[in-house]
C-alpha cells in the first residue's frame, strides 16, 4: 500500500456539528474537525439560536465551513437533520460541539471506505474520553461490536467515533427519528444493522467530553426508557444492569477454553458474540477485515 489515499482520491467527508449554547467547548470542536486538514471536508454547523457568544466564534471559522446558520429549531435530532439535508458527502458523521476527533480521525476512515468497499459503516474499538481542558484523561477497549449486546444495553458505540456511508444512510431512511430526545443515534445504529455489519477499527478516532453538562448524563434515566423503545421495536430487551463480575470472569474463562473452530457455531446459540474487525498490517499497511468472537 502507498499510504494514506492520496488527496486526489479522497472521499469528500461531510460532517455536521449541532449545536446550542456551548461556547465554552465550541472552539475546541471546530478545531478538531478543521485542524485535520482534510481536503475533501464539507463542514456544516448548525447552531439553535445560541446567545452565549457562540455565533462569534462561528463567524471566526465561517471562511472554512460549507454552510452555517444560527436559528431556533425543534431539538438536537432536528438540527441535525436540518444539516445533513445539507451534505453532499460520501461518507457522512456528526461531531457535538462538546466533544472532539482525533488529529488522524478523516485519513484513517477515507483510507479504509477507499480501500475495503465492504465497509459501510465504522467506529473505533478504542473510545477515547476528554476532560474539561482538552486532555484525553480516559481509553477503553472494546473487542469488537455485536447488534443484540448494544441494543440489549442501550449503548456501546461511540457516537464521536462512527462514520457512514452514503448509501446506507438513505437506505436507514436518510435522517434521524426526531421524535427522541436523547438516543436517536442508537436508533440510527438499530436501522443501520438493518443493512450492514458495524466494522470496528482499532484506533482511536474521537471522543466524548466528561463535564457533567452532557444530556445524556443529566436524564440518563429518560435516555434508557428511550433505548427500551428501540430495543424492542426489535424483539430485544434493553437491561441498564451489568452483569455481576464473577459472572463475567467466569463466563470469559469458559469462552476462552472453546477451541477456535467451534466458535461460529457456539454464536448462533448466544455463547460467544461476533464482529468485524478493521487492522492494519505492520509489515505492509495494508487494511485487512477479519471476524473476532468474544463472550
Amino acid at each position: 500500500m502507498d499510504g494514506i489515499v492520496s488527496p486526489a482520491h479522497q472521499p469528500r467527508i461531510s460532517v455536521v456539528t449541532p449545536s446550542y449554547n456551548q461556547a465554552r467547548f465550541l472552539e475546541a470542536c471546530l478545531r478538531s474537525v478543521l485542524g485535520q486538514k482534510y481536503q475533501n471536508l464539507e463542514y456544516i454547523v448548525i447552531d439553535g439560536g445560541s446567545t452565549d457568544g457562540s455565533v462569534e466564534i462561528i463567524k471566526n471559522f465561517e471562511r472554512d465551513l460549507a454552510y452555517w446558520v444560527s436559528e431556533p429549531d425543534a431539538g438536537h435530532y432536528d438540527g441535525l437533520n436540518k444539516g445533513f439535508r445539507r451534505a453532499t458527502g460520501d461518507i457522512l458523521a456528526w461531531l457535538n460541539s462538546d466533544d472532539m476527533y482525533t488529529p488522524w480521525a478523516f485519513a484513517v476512515v477515507a483510507d479504509i471506505f477507499e480501500r475495503l468497499p465492504e465497509v459501510q459503516w465504522l467506529s473505533t474499538l478504542y473510545p477515547l474520553f476528554w476532560n474539561e481542558a482538552d486532555a484525553a484523561t480516559h481509553c477503553t477497549q472494546l473487542p469488537g461490536f455485536d447488534r443484540r449486546a448494544v441494543l440489549g444495553r442501550g449503548m456501546g458505540v461511540q457516537q464521536e467515533s462512527t462514520f457512514w456511508r452514503r448509501s446506507l444512510w438513505e437506505r436507514a431512511g436518510g435522517a434521524l427519528d426526531a421524535s427522541f430526545k436523547l438516543a436517536g443515534d442508537l436508533d440510527l445504529w438499530a436501522r443501520f444493522w438493518e443493512h450492514a455489519e458495524l466494522y470496528g477499527v482499532a484506533v482511536p478516532l474521537g471522543g466524548i467530553r466528561r463535564h457533567g453538562g452532557q444530556r445524556h448524563v443529566r436524564h440518563f434515566d429518560d435516555y434508557m426508557a428511550e433505548a427500551a423503545v428501540i430495543a424492542g421495536r426489535y424483539g430485544l430487551r434493553c437491561s441498564r444492569r451489568a452483569p455481576a463480575p464473577m459472572l463475567s470472569k467466569l463466563r470469559s474463562v469458559m469462552a476462552a477454553a472453546v477451541p477456535r473452530r467451534l466458535r461460529p457455531a457456539i454464536c448462533r446459540v448466544g455463547f460467544y458474540r461476533s464482529g468485524r474487525v478493521v487492522q492494519q498490517r505492520t509489515r505492509d499497511g495494508v487494511w485487512n477485515v477479519r471476524r473476532v468472537f468474544f463472550p
